[in-house]
């Protein structure tokens, strides 16, 4: 072996020793403990592994230089490396998306594994590493996560911002999402309401964060005081309001990472005609992608969970108590747009322009491009239109009759007739 070590040595042949190259768990384990302040002798300490790896990847998150030990072989995704590239910042580095785009745009067959291994560098390089923390589960029917989440989407080749109320049944994992133009009370109550509906049934409890929308409050012992009607609607439904501790987040992690999920998965690049259409593909999404996904660490998809959930929650049984409507409206040549049969004069624009309107039971609001322009009440700002009537005192003032219709000659009825001939009945 001496002699061969030798010989290879004096060819000019030199022998490297092969890198040691790391799972991707040890090495984000080294990132979040060096972004926690610790040196490369504390991260080797605490990892069990040598001082030399944990400096050379320490140097590799400052350089960002890619750790190989082996050619990189030329791929047939190289030629369209740059908008790859896009995508996958753009959807938060959610590969199944990026597939899809590459599928029907670039017309490339390749399988998920191997655009997630392309991917790999950016992942490790550009997307930030999270910390792992421990997940919980709940019995099925007991509980009912919620949030709203905010994202920028093409309607109509304008850039909006629309607002998403996303509720999760802890347990299967299936999920609800309905838009809206603006994130009030009203929102919140009938997005709770509706997630009730879509599931046919009512959780033991809904867990929501601290949003003033349902939390007025908290008294001196921390327990949280919600708001009067998102009691009244608790009490009507006979759930149980829960709140996260504040800062803690976490503690609903569940829609937390669903909110991501809708946004890298079905939010991310879609274009739309109005706000109904960002509807109909997010209700296309939920049951094609979001219902059958895998999930992690759980046997069975979200769809085949629900058929176990479903018998343990409580039956809906309507009516609800609160009542929105989503639509769109075209201004008429007055600059009116009617709501149920009566019309509202909409101020500062044009005849012929599309406009959504959140319609509630006292109130209307009205968007354009995302933006509120206006706010109704649905009963003291009814527009009346001015009609023209025709009074016979108009045209038969006292002066112009001289005695009885009788006595009038009909040389003076034509010449009459002539005159007021343009007068339009």
């Amino acid at each position: 072996m001496g002699k061969l070590r030798d010989q290879t040595h004096n060819e000019g042949f030199h022998f490297k020793r092969r890198p040691e190259m790391l799972p991707l768990e040890a090495i984000n384990r080294i990132r979040v403990l060096s972004e926690r302040g610790m040196g490369s002798k504390a991260i080797a300490k605490s990892t069990g592994i040598s001082r030399n790896t944990v400096r050379k990847y320490l140097s590799h998150f400052q350089t960002l230089t890619p750790i190989s030990s082996e050619v990189q072989r030329p791929s047939r995704l190289d030629s369209f490396r740059d908008q790859i590239h896009e995508w996958f910042l753009a959807c938060r580095g959610h590969c199944p998306v990026v597939l899809r785009k590459i599928q029907s745009e670039l017309g490339v067959s390749i399988s998920l594994r191997q655009l997630q291994k392309y991917c790999q560098p950016w992942r490790t390089q550009e997307l930030h590493v999270k910390e792992m923390t421990q997940r919980y589960e709940v019995p099925p029917g007991d509980e009912m996560q919620i949030d709203f989440g905010f994202d920028e989407v093409l309607i109509a080749g304008v850039k909006t911002r629309i607002c998403v109320f996303i509720a999760v049944l802890s347990y299967s994992r299936r999920v609800f999402a309905k838009l809206y133009p603006v994130e009030n009370q009203a929102a919140w109550l009938n997005g709770i309401e509706s997630a009730f509906e879509y599931f046919s049934g009512v959780p033991v409890a809904v867990v929501s964060d601290n949003t003033r929308c349902l939390v007025d409050g908290r008294a001196e012992h921390g327990k949280p005081i919600f708001n009067r009607r998102y009691l009244q609607l608790a009490r009507y439904w006979q759930f149980v309001p829960v709140n996260c501790r504040p800062y803690r987040a976490k503690t609903k992690g569940k829609v937390e990472r669903m909110v991501g999920y809708v946004k890298t998965s079905c939010l991310a690049g879609l274009e739309a005609n109005d706000l109904q259409d960002v509807q109909r593909q997010i209700n296309v999404w939920i049951e094609a992608v979001a219902d059958i996904r895998k999930i992690d660490g759980l046997s069975g998809n979200p769809i085949e969970r629900y058929a176990t959930e479903i018998t343990a929650l409580k039956p809906y049984m309507g009516p609800n108590l609160t009542q929105l409507r989503l639509e769109t409206r075209k201004l008429n040549v007055s600059g009116c747009i009617q709501i149920d049969g009566i019309q509202y004069r909409i101020p500062g624009t044009d005849a012929g322009t599309d406009v959504d309107v959140l319609i509630e039971q006292e109130r209307i609001a009205v968007f354009l491009h995302g933006q509120c322009i206006t706010e109704l009440n649905r009963t003291a700002d009814a527009y009346e239109a001015s009609t023209f009537k025709h009074r016979q005192k108009d045209i038969w003032e006292p002066g112009n009759v001289r005695s009885s219709s009788l006595d009038r000659s009909l040389s003076e009825y034509d010449s009459f007739v002539q005159e007021h001939s343009h007068v339009s009945c």
